[in-house]
């Protein structure tokens, strides 16, 4: 511990680079954090003139007893910092609006992360953490991050700290950016000593008692530190397992959450939140029904490709807008539940839902679901585009019209299968591209006195809605939604690949995986090889979540596969007549 301390305070006195600390609340990060307070305090008062960083992000799903315990020690840390004059700067970051879980799963329409697309933790972890650590980069050049990990959390762990080892240094390793440092000064020492490090050794700001109880509730029958507080009692080390698991409570990577089950324990009103994950997590794989066969980022079509192995068939896309409607009220009524326990939760904010209903009525929420939905059942006003509703209603009542006078409604031209979500994207790019939607809704209905029908017909049959947005129809759909359920496509895997020695496997690693050319596909796959989980056989991936472990792999054998796909698909076909 004092070679730690003092490796800290030479690092801290002669490089210019700041000492840059992730905090999560959890244990290790709390032993990592105190540690570097106790090798700032012994420095003189004169010497403590460079700021460390310390940064939480909030994923805004945090399990609220969890959430509590780490803004309760996040404030203590600050006021210890203040009464003992510490050069620490606190920075909490979360993800942006359009980043946040809800926004994207109701919003947008993602599908729920699963082991190979964990989309979560980019979005509501490393990007806003990156975003700050950037910041952080362009003032100082670079940073050394003090990180919580340890050997004794696995032996891969075990192996990226020994192997990024920087000689000369007691516990310095590399980066995977050059610029920058790690540093791991808990890196040998066992849970165990974590454990009695934070009750024997640890400064005032750290709740000792709050942290064990926290551990203890969430491990229940796990035993994680579940002896912490009879040792406390008894004079006893604590003894402790690795069960506890902290993080968002939503987590759909597990089938059941061992650890949110058991602070429902102590928790009551936590079992509305558990009933309403299990319920959700149930659509995680397969349930094609609930997806839609368009994308949702640009409402094209996709066609899997040869980067893709699908040849040519149509990708399921995001969740449905009915499907996320219920997910929405089932949310609601779930926050409802808990707030007559506990007010202070919030399950979702009034700027999600503004950005849900938004994202809603570009793909055709002409109903303002979560606009009357709000007002109705608690008299809240949820901020929507007046404008485009205002404009899609009036081009939806022109398409329904039958006018033989005129030289007929738009319907007659568009080639395009009409559905809600036709009329706010048409209305939204009339508005873009003209400034003045109104008008050629005028001109349209053959009302305007400055555009005639025929040009304003024209144009709009030039909009990228009319030419490139995709709407099925239901038999078309009923196809997809059958292929989706029966391909069985081979493809050739990354192993594969270096067994042919068509491509090689990288040979450099860092503290986060490999680096180098393929290196985030290694690194995935690795992830879910090293937990014995055999994706190839799991009857629970559909073809599309396998193609996510395997993007970009080559498919050698793409003609024959290919006319094997045909035939496959012809005897479909004649099976079904």
């Amino acid at each position: 511990m004092k070679n730690s301390i003092k490796e800290i305070q030479t690092l801290y006195l002669n490089q210019e680079k700041p000492l840059y600390v992730a905090y999560s609340g959890g244990k290790d990060s709390t032993v990592t954090l105190d540690i570097v307070v106790k090798a700032i305090m012994e420095l003189p008062a004169e010497q403590r003139l460079k700021e460390i960083i310390v940064m939480f992000s909030d994923t805004l799903l945090e399990m609220p007893p969890v959430i509590g315990q780490i803004q309760n020690s996040i404030e203590s840390f600050k006021t210890f910092c203040d009464e003992n004059k510490l050069p620490f700067i606190f920075k909490q970051v979360s993800p942006e609006l359009q980043d946040t879980f809800w926004s994207k799963l109701i919003g947008i329409g993602y599908t729920l992360p699963r082991r190979d697309y964990r989309w979560c933790t980019d979005r509501m972890k490393i990007k806003p953490m990156q975003k700050a650590i950037d910041e952080v980069v362009e003032a100082y050049g670079g940073y050394i991050a003090v990180t919580g990990a340890r050997k004794d959390e696995s032996a891969d762990r075990k192996e990226r700290l020994e192997s990024n080892a920087l000689e000369g240094y007691l516990h310095l390793k590399k980066h995977s950016d050059s610029r920058c440092y790690l540093l791991a000064p808990i890196e040998d020492m066992t849970q165990d000593e974590v454990w009695d490090y934070i009750y024997t050794k640890s400064e005032s700001w750290v709740d000792k008692n709050g942290l064990g109880v926290i551990y203890s509730e969430a491990a229940g029958d796990g035993d994680e530190c579940t002896s912490v507080l009879e040792g406390g009692e008894t004079g006893n080390k604590p003894g402790c397992s690795k069960s506890a698991r902290f993080g968002c409570y939503i987590c759909p990577l597990f089938e059941k959450d061992k650890t949110l089950n058991n602070l429902v324990q102590g928790n009551e009103y936590l079992s509305y939140l558990e009933t309403f994950r299990n319920w959700l997590v149930q659509f995680r794989d397969g349930h094609w029904d609930k997806r839609d066969v368009y994308n949702h980022r640009n409402f094209k079509k996709i066609e899997y490709d040869r980067d893709t192995h699908r040849l040519g068939m149509v990708s399921p896309g995001g969740y449905t807008l009915e499907f996320r409607y219920e997910i929405f009220l089932r949310l609601m009524e779930m926050q409802e539940k808990v707030q007559k326990t506990n007010p202070e939760f919030q399950a979702i904010s009034i700027a999600e839902l503004e950005f849900i209903q938004d994202r809603w009525l570009k793909e055709g929420d002409l109903e303002l679901r979560v606009v009357e939905y709000m007002e109705y059942h608690y008299g809240i006003e949820i901020k929507y585009d007046k404008k485009l509703y205002e404009n899609a209603i009036a081009l939806q009542i022109l398409q329904g019209k039958e006018d033989s006078a005129t030289i007929g409604s738009l319907q007659y031209y568009s080639h395009q299968h009409q559905t809600t979500r036709y009329f706010v994207q048409l209305a939204q790019q009339l508005q873009e591209k003209t400034g003045n939607a109104k008008e050629w809704i005028y001109a349209l209905s053959g009302l305007s006195l400055k555009i005639s029908q025929e040009e304003a017909v024209a144009f709009v049959l030039e909009l990228p809605v009319e030419t490139k947005q995709y709407h099925p129809t239901k038999d078309m759909e009923k196809i997809y939604r059958q292929e989706w359920t029966t391909d069985t496509i081979n493809f050739v895997t990354i192993e594969k690949l270096v067994y042919n020695k068509a491509i090689q496997k990288p040979s450099e690693r860092d503290l986060f995986g490999y680096v180098g050319e393929r290196a985030e596909e290694f690194t995935k796959l690795e992830s879910v090889q090293s937990n014995n989980y055999n994706w190839e056989e799991d009857p629970n991936l559909s073809f599309e979540d396998k193609i996510a472990i395997l993007e970009d792999a080559i498919d050698y054998n793409r003609e024959e596969i290919k006319a094997n796909r045909r035939e496959a698909l012809c005897y479909q076909r004649l099976e079904a007549i």
